[in-house]
């Protein structure tokens, strides 16, 4: 989800001896309010967009505004795809177990919108790996996914992101090359 997430899916992908993929998901910043996210999109092979409507309506948003917000994140989209080259169609996950993993700094509806998509793709099986969450999140989560793997619960702390001291955040053009690396390695 995160560009820190592939620093926590990576392990989890050589452990599995399983291909590493990237499903990018950005949050839908309220104007005004860069911390809050009214949403998320995703674009893996058509747009993917959720949207907190209840949120929306007390933040004065309307369609126009939700729809001008979705157009810029496409344009971000478009543009990381041509940085990094392994940002393309997920593989195809019908019948698979796909462990979906994120370093917990992105905003929920982020990880929401990820679940959403995998499970459209129609998988035997989504699990969610993160190194620690949040009681309220997990419960979000819960009705995303099939699993929840998480190392560390958060009773009080709204962003386990803000936990991390030393984390590590590669470019986009060394995700592709980690992304290459996992493709070759699992079809040997």
């Amino acid at each position: 989800f995160s560009v820190g997430g592939v620093s926590v899916a990576e392990p989890i992908a050589d452990a599995l001896d399983a291909p590493l993929e990237i499903l990018l998901v950005d949050a839908l910043h309220a104007p005004g309010h860069p911390d809050l996210a009214v949403g998320a999109v995703a674009e893996v092979d058509r747009p993917h967009r959720l949207v907190d409507s209840v949120l929306a309506a007390q933040l004065g948003l309307d369609e126009r505004e939700l729809g001008t917000l979705v157009s810029h994140h496409r344009w971000r989209f478009r543009h990381d795809r041509n940085r990094v080259h392994a940002l393309r169609s997920l593989a195809p996950l019908r019948g698979r177990m796909v462990v979906l993993a994120d370093d917990a700094t992105a905003p929920l509806p982020c990880l929401q919108l990820a679940a959403r998509v995998v499970r459209g793709a129609r998988p035997r099986r989504v699990v969610l790996a993160l190194p620690a969450a949040t009681g309220p999140a997990l419960d979000r989560l819960g009705r995303e996914v099939d699993e929840i793997v998480h190392a560390l619960s958060i009773a009080d702390h709204p962003t386990p992101g803000r936990l991390y001291g030393d984390h590590v955040l590669w470019s986009r053009i060394e995700i592709g090359h980690r992304i290459d690396r996992s493709h070759d390695r699992a079809a040997r």
